[in-house]
Formats: structure tokens, sequence, C-alpha cells
């Protein structure tokens, strides 16, 4: 066994400890409407609190965790926790939309749709749930009709995160019935001076909008990308120049703002 071998093996028991001791959390970060400026939904995001590596960010073990099958674990914890933290907002008369990223991996069977069933036995409105598929990984949804249409049937929403970075085709879009398309930062990079990526973002809009899906642009970090965003159309913005990613309390705050 390899170095690397040792390391997903040590880290894959650090995450078990780290599940059974509360070491995970969640933030979140507003989705704001292009037009009005308010808040229009938040992504929950989880982190790790490693008691020797400090705060490690989802790509440092969610590799090691879907590796390891620990992925429907943590999947499992973010759902639950996200959809309990809806409540607390709607209970609070604040609405939002929420959006979880969730692998295809972690779409393969019945859990996914069952866990959102139960918590919409704890008061959860399955309807205000989108749940984010990486665009690279679209192809690992074609044989998941039935996991689908159960969300769906649940009113759940269905977006493709990293738009312009994988290899999506019409077909797929229409097919599998995405409600939302997020585009990939790396064209908000360029939009205010790379006319490419201008042209990009305008025919995806454009799309996007005719197949009947909401625009997301992520990785807003600057005002003169923001105002570029809304001359072409863009609905929704996400990115450090709106809010970063933040506690609970902190994105109740600005909600409530």
């Amino acid at each position: 066994m390899g170095a690397k071998e040792h390391l997903s093996l040590g880290r894959v028991i650090d995450l078990i400890e780290g599940i059974d001791q509360g070491q995970l959390y969640l933030d979140y970060q507003p989705v704001v409407d292009v037009i009005s400026g308010r808040v229009h939904a938040v992504e929950a995001l989880v982190r790790w609190a490693h008691p020797r590596l400090g705060l490690l960010a989802p790509d440092a073990f969610l590799p090691h965790a879907q590796a390891s099958r620990l992925g429907s674990v943590v999947t499992a914890f973010v759902l639950r926790q996200a959809c309990l933290q809806w409540t607390a907002w709607r209970d609070a008369g604040i609405r939002v939309r929420l959006a979880v990223n969730v692998p295809p991996g972690e779409l393969v069977d019945e859990t996914v749709p069952g866990l959102i069933a139960e918590l919409a036995g704890l008061g959860f409105d399955a309807s205000a749930l989108t749940i984010e598929v990486t665009e690279r990984r679209i192809d690992a949804l074609v044989d998941l009709g039935p996991t689908l249409e159960a969300m769906r049937s649940q009113g759940v929403g269905l977006s493709i995160d990293d738009f312009g970075t994988g290899d999506s085709t019409l077909v797929r879009l229409q097919d599998l019935c995405f409600n939302e398309i997020k585009i990939d930062r790396c064209f908000t990079d360029g939009v205010t001076c790379d006319g490419t990526a201008r042209k990009i973002i305008r025919f995806a809009t454009e799309l996007a909008h005719g197949l009947g899906m909401v625009v997301v642009a992520e990785g807003v970090e600057v005002a003169a990308q923001l105002a570029s965003l809304r001359v072409l159309d863009v609905d929704l913005v996400q990115g450090y120049h709106l809010a970063r990613p933040g506690t609970a309390q902190a994105v109740t705050a600005l909600m409530l703002a």
C-alpha cells in the first residue's frame, strides 16, 4: 500500500470519528436575485473542524468519503441538517430556497428521496429544495430515471452545477428535466473583458430560458461582473461580492437586514 492509500485510509478513519463526534457542520452561501438584490436561495456547504488539521473544505475530504462509501453518510448529514435549518428559517418567517450538492453516486437508490420524504414529515417543504449535480458527472444520471422522478414528484428541483465545464448535450438537458443551470465561475471571471466568455454566457442564458430554466452565475467577485451579468439577463448570482459562506446565524442576519 502506497503513501496515498495510507493517507486515504487514515482520512477515512478520521472522518468516521469526525462524524461520530459531531465535527462536521454546515455553512451557507446566499444566492441573490439580480434584479431585486434579495436572497433567493442558500447553498449548504459542509465543513469539517478537524481536531489536528483545522478547518477542512469539502474538496479535502469528500473524495475520500465517496471512495469509501461514507459518501451516503455525509450526504444524509448535509441534507438533514440543511432541511432542518430551512424549517427553522421558515418558522421565523424567512422564505428562501435551499440548494444541496449531491454526487450522482448517492442517487443510485431510493435513499435520498426517502430521506426527503422523512424530513417532509417533520415539516420540511420539499418544493423548496434544489439538488445540484456537477455537469462533469451528468452522464451518471442517465440511468437514474426512477430516483429523479421520485424527487420530482416531491417537488424537488434539479440543477446542473459548474455548467459549461462538462459535456452535457441538449438531449440530456431535455430528457433529465433540469430546472436550473449554474454557469461556472471560469466564465464569470471573464465576463467584463473576454468577448468569448460573454457570448457563452449569453448563449447559455438564452438556451436555458428557452427551456424554461433559471440561470445562476457563480463566482461573482466584483461589482463590474454583477453589472455585466445583469445586462446578459442572468437571473441569480452567487459569489463573494454578494456574500461569503457563513454560519446559519450570520446568513439569518443578512436575510433579515
